[in-house]
């Protein structure tokens, strides 16, 4: 009796208060929609990402219908508000449905045969032949809204729903391999029942209708059967649906977590080879400087051979240069005895003509070999050669003319020689090439210093006195192109040859000196036959070029390596861009004085300025905000284009009373083709563009443009994770709620009923005697 009168209660309760269901049961939807649509999806190797968005469109219009229904109970019907209701239901209807279809369609290698026949049978035309039948239906009934609601339920709610529970079910499935591991399992299948359970009960359980099985099957039958009525289950499923959606959606999550992890992993590799590579540069440097001013043959072939071990990172090496009849005419290596390689050139002569070293200079390009003796040029060791595994061989080039080899073997730790390897020593071998020009250079002095009106070089000389007692027609010809006064083209300290004259004897005294941005080498040394100083000019600004260009590489890599590290650390997006400006802004061999850097923030196509270094007030209130299209850093951002001027010009859109003469480099940072920010680099007027001035920043650009994706992933995701635990909050304080308002309908039931319950018995006893005495014959 007590139960019973608590279920009475309880229903009592639900059919008072249907506004409360109608709106939890549109709530739950309508949060599952928004859930959907905010939840990063974008890339994701999971094809369900691709149809979610039906199902978000479906939770949000349907949760709008429950609102609307709710709305009709409160101020009651109308004949508009019925049909404004109508069409949300079959709009959200259609959008389940088509997510169902969608879903079903997902077939993979797993799938059962089953669905792949279904999957083949739902085409996109079932919903447009269904919306006829529907129309037509309604139209030739007596009352068109109430019909073509209930046809709605039927053909489109129903199988919708069925769809989409069973879909899931499937696609877990069909992907368990992938999804097992990320422990969704219960979140698809209490997503499946809650929508097959709702299908049910929203696509047959509908209003009454005057047609078969709507007049035996509808929402009042259900209520006179059940006491409750359909619309607290329908409330109950769409709970259990959005708590579930809400599980499946981690799947992103975690996989973006992952994308993030495999990002970073690829990132520390990539820093990793870039750190490597900077050392590697800063080696090569520091040999260029010291084998480029060695002019002794010897013992520049045997820094060049130890160095090369050094900078690779093998067991053995060696240099070979050719003499003009094709043979070597010096092989030096290093790694294995001296006296083993004399011995062994004795016994079997210079190695031209044999094995791999003869195969490289043959074909004039690098050779890599992980097994010398399975290589078809390999023709065997001399006696007593160390045995070699691996080998790494690349041609000395001077003048577009092979003059010689460089060979590399045994990498250390039994690694093989790489490409990484192969593309520094191709750089070494161009260093290699001018210290080795330097000494042929020299050579070609020396035989020609008793004829040097014959010297197709400059050569001068001068009493100790520094006054100038003779120039060749080179000589001559330098000056007169250069323009300078015939003092200018001695060296500075030329006094110090001439005043140490024993030592100026036997060695030649190297300077440098610069006229009309060329370079140009002078060797001096005393002539005691003339008491005279003779210098001998050489141009070497191609040499001086490559060595900047090693620098500049070198330089380069550090800066980068400096932005990849600083992409790995766990900082603030303001904080990554300041202090990425700051490196940029370092850099001490780009002219840049001040700039900033633009991102595309919450507003589209508009430039925000985020951070800025040394920009006037003025220019901070004019280029605050900058629309695509807009001065050149607009232009930049619409076009994906960099954008360089060396002067203010009609571009400069932005102009303002007072503004100093400057150029501009405007990089455009794009991130698969989009563009997410703009650096803006200052410069000073008239700078000459350079190529690989360009190329350097477009480099940079690209690796803020990584560091930045990964800020707003990461930002993303934490939102994510957000506003999925508000979501699963919410609806289980919602569920909490009701379970309270039930439980205390039951507890003031319950306490009425003891209440009473001692009278009752009373009554009840007194009733039972009276009974007893009647039978007894009692008066």
């Amino acid at each position: 009796m007590r139960m019973l009168n608590a279920f009475f209660r309880i229903m009592d309760f639900f059919q008072n208060n249907l506004d409360i269901v109608f709106f939890i049961y549109g709530l739950a939807f309508v949060a599952m929609g928004i859930t959907i649509l905010v939840q990063p999806k974008k890339d994701s190797g999971f094809r369900l990402a691709e149809i979610l968005w039906l199902l978000a469109f479906f939770g949000v219009i349907h949760g709008l219908n429950e609102f609307l229904d709710m709305w009709a109970i409160i101020k009651g019907r109308h004949p508009a508000l019925d049909m404004i209701r109508w069409f949300v239901l079959a709009i959200s209807y259609i959008f389940l449905f088509e997510f169902g279809r969608n879903l079903f369609r997902l077939t993979g290698a797993n799938s059962r045969p089953y669905q792949i026949k279904i999957a083949r049978l739902l085409s996109w035309k079932i919903m447009p032949a269904l919306a006829v039948a529907i129309f037509i239906a309604s139209f030739l009934s007596e009352d068109f809204w109430r019909t073509g609601n209930i046809w709605t339920r039927y053909l489109i709610g129903f199988p919708g729903s069925l769809l989409v529970g069973l879909g899931l079910k499937l696609y877990y499935g069909n992907t368990a391999d992938v999804l097992e591991q990320l422990r969704v399992r219960k979140y698809f299948l209490l997503g499946g029942a809650a929508f097959l359970v709702y299908g049910t009960l929203g696509g047959l359980i509908v209003p009454k209708g005057n047609f078969l099985p709507s007049n035996i099957i509808n929402t009042d039958s259900f209520l006179l059967t059940v006491k409750i009525p359909v619309q607290v289950f329908r409330a109950a499923c769409a709970v259990c649906a959005a708590w579930a959606m809400a599980g499946i959606l981690k799947v992103f999550n975690y996989e973006a977590r992952e994308k993030l992890q495999k990002a970073r992993r690829q990132l520390e590799v990539q820093l990793e080879k870039n750190i490597k590579l900077t050392k590697n540069l800063a080696s090569l440097f520091d040999i260029s400087k010291d084998i480029l001013t060695e002019f002794n043959t010897k013992i520049l072939l045997r820094k060049i051979a130890d160095d090369a071990c050094k900078l690779i990172g093998c067991r053995y090496s060696a240099i070979g240069i050719l003499h003009a009849e094709g043979g070597y005419e010096y092989f030096v290596s290093s790694g294995i005895d001296d006296g083993l390689i004399e011995d062994i050139i004795k016994k079997h002569g210079m190695p031209s003509g044999k094995g791999l070293a003869e195969y490289l200079l043959w074909t004039g390009v690098p050779l890599r070999a992980d097994d010398i003796s399975k290589h078809p040029a390999f023709q065997g060791f001399p006696e007593g050669h160390p045995e070699m595994k691996t080998f790494l061989g690349v041609p000395v080039v001077l003048h577009n003319k092979l003059i010689g080899g460089l060979f590399f073997a045994e990498k250390l730790n039994r690694e093989k020689f790489s490409e990484e390897d192969e593309r520094l020593a191709a750089s070494f071998t161009a260093v290699v090439s001018l210290a080795v020009n330097n000494i042929l250079m020299l050579k070609e002095i020396e035989n020609l210093a008793s004829f040097p009106q014959n010297s197709p070089y400059p050569v001068v000389e001068c009493d100790i006195n520094s006054n100038i007692t003779y120039m060749n027609p080179a000589a001559r010809s330098l000056i007169s192109v250069l323009g300078l006064k015939s003092h200018e083209i001695l060296p500075p300290d030329i006094h110090k040859t001439a005043i140490d004259s024993e030592k100026s004897n036997k060695e030649f005294s190297y300077h440098e000196v610069k006229f009309c941005g060329m370079v140009f080498a002078e060797y001096c040394h005393f002539v005691p036959d003339k008491k005279s100083v003779r210098v001998y000019i050489y141009n070497i600004t191609d040499q001086k070029l490559a060595e900047s260009e090693i620098k500049r590489n070198y330089r380069i890599q550090k800066v980068l390596d400096s932005l990849l590290n600083l992409s790995l650390k766990d900082i603030s997006l303001n904080e990554l861009l300041n202090r990425s400006l700051d490196i940029i802004l370092s850099i001490p061999f780009l002219p840049f004085k001040k700039g900033g850097i633009f991102i595309v923030e919450k507003e589209p196509d508009v430039l925000v300025l985020a951070v800025n270094r040394q920009l006037p007030v003025s220019i901070l209130k004019t280029c605050s905000r900058v629309p695509f299209g807009k001065c050149l850093c607009g232009k930049a951002a619409s076009t994906g284009i960099m954008q360089f001027c060396n002067t203010v010009d009609e571009r400069h859109e932005n102009a303002y009373d007072g503004m100093s003469p400057h150029g501009h480099y405007n990089i455009p940072v794009l991130s698969k083709g989009k563009v997410i920010g703009v650096i803006v680099l200052y410069l000073e007027e008239m700078h000459w563009q350079e190529k690989g001035e360009v190329e350097f920043l477009k480099t940079i650009a690209d690796t803020l443009a990584g560091a930045i994706e990964r800020r707003n992933a990461e930002r993303m995701l934490k939102d994510s994770y957000k506003q999925l635990r508000r979501l699963t909050g919410h609806l289980q304080a919602v569920r909490e709620q009701e379970r309270g308002k039930v439980a205390r309908e039951i507890h003031d039931e319950l306490g009425q009923l003891m209440t009473a319950l001692p009278g009752n018995i009373g009554y009840l006893n007194q009733f039972c005697s009276a009974i007893v005495m009647v039978q007894n014959g009692a008066p």
